[in-house]
């Protein structure tokens, strides 16, 4: 690929930055330890509409991870965090906040 040029890419080692920065964040808010922290990314991710085998947990979501205590195990997919994701795809007509 020429310098400057953009592609898209995809994988584990594409999501992998995303993770551990999510990991980080979520340590500084929580405390959490190597374990808890991603047993809590995983009940915090925002499912994506695929098999497990193809999506594991899901999408981590940094937002749900660092909003939601992990001691009352709850997961996110909240109102913003589905309408983030609806915005995130290109065929949603949906805009950060609107609730519709």
């Amino acid at each position: 690929m020429p310098f400057g040029d953009y592609d898209t890419l995809s994988g584990t080692s594409m999501a992998s930055p995303v993770v551990a920065g999510t990991a980080g964040l979520t340590i500084s808010q929580w405390g959490t330890s190597n374990n808890d922290t991603r047993a809590h990314l995983k009940n915090t991710a925002v499912d994506v509409g695929l098999s497990d085998e193809e999506q594991g947990a899901g999408r981590v979501d940094a937002g749900n991870a660092v909003t939601t205590d992990p001691n009352d195990g709850g997961g996110g997919g909240d109102q913003y965090t589905e309408s983030v994701t609806d915005y995130l795809d290109p065929s949603s007509s949906r805009t950060p906040g609107s609730g519709s």
